[in-house]
């Protein structure tokens, strides 16, 4: 299990930047884990399910802001001429592939955001008409 404290004003430093990214892949992971093998448990009540599909409509939101953000310091360091490839490619042509690329990962990321979003509005009024779960 990895201790992560996330702290939004915490330590701007490299290794907390790669220490945070790891743990939202690792979020991810252990989520998907939990609700596969222990749907029942993990996920017994509607309320649950809509708390998971929220903060992954907060997560996808957010997405967007850290492309930019991403996009931005790709220009910066390719902008200082020190980027080079170690099998030989031209580092200018694979950067501009790659913020093409985060792009439509981008545009990609508003549309799931949307989805999510109209699918968490739409879960708003169910609920389970025994109060059991299911």
């Amino acid at each position: 299990m990895t201790h992560l404290t996330l702290d939004a004003d915490g330590p701007r430093s490299a290794a907390y930047t790669r220490q945070v990214a790891a743990g939202l892949a690792e979020c991810m992971h252990v989520l998907a884990h939990h609700t596969t093998s222990d749907g029942p448990t993990a996920l017994p009540d509607l309320d649950d399910v809509r708390a998971v599909i929220e903060a992954l409509h907060t997560a996808a939101s957010l997405s967007d802001q850290l492309i930019d953000q991403l996009e931005a310091r790709l220009a910066v360091m390719a902008g200082s001429g020190r980027v080079a490839d170690m099998i030989g490619r031209d580092p200018a042509t694979v950067l501009t592939r790659i913020v093409t690329r985060l792009g439509g990962i981008r545009l990609s990321g508003r549309s799931h955001a949307r989805r999510l979003s109209t699918v968490h509005a739409d879960m708003l009024a169910l609920y389970l008409s025994d109060g059991e779960p299911s």
